[in-house]
């Protein structure tokens, strides 16, 4: 979603809080991940647009932001965070144990079958020494 579409100004007005520069430049850099986007791309969008906003003010941001509600933020991978835009419905995101293949589903609607992005890991077998 894009935060363009979303009246947040007002969200933060009737919860008492207002859009600073700093945070309208963080939520462009968001939204211009066109979704999921990464800590480092955010702060690379933010540096490039302003060098006056320090890693600090980024942080501090995005847990405001977090916290009001107007971006979240997912786990895609062992410690790779993907902060997006809040959407009117909540996705998921699918992680593959195998082949690290990322899914971003809007329903929750799986089918207990094997994955269709990669075949099951072979387990290592026990080699036998011929004497």
């Amino acid at each position: 979603m894009s935060h363009n579409t979303w009246d947040y100004v007002t969200f933060l007005r009737d919860r008492g809080y207002r859009m600073t520069p700093q945070r309208q430049i963080i939520m462009d850099a968001i939204c211009e991940g066109n979704g999921h986007t990464t800590l480092p791309e955010i702060l690379d969008r933010v540096q490039h647009k302003s060098s006056a906003i320090n890693q600090a003010t980024v942080y501090r941001s995005l847990h405001f932001l977090l916290d009001i509600g107007l971006i979240v933020k997912a786990e895609v991978g062992p410690g790779e965070m993907v902060y997006e835009i809040k959407g009117r419905s909540p996705h998921h995101h699918l992680l593959c144990r195998v082949c690290h293949h990322k899914l971003c589903r809007r329903t929750m609607v799986l089918q207990l079958t094997p994955s269709t992005c990669c075949s099951p890991a072979p387990v290592p077998s026990a080699k036998r020494r011929k004497r």
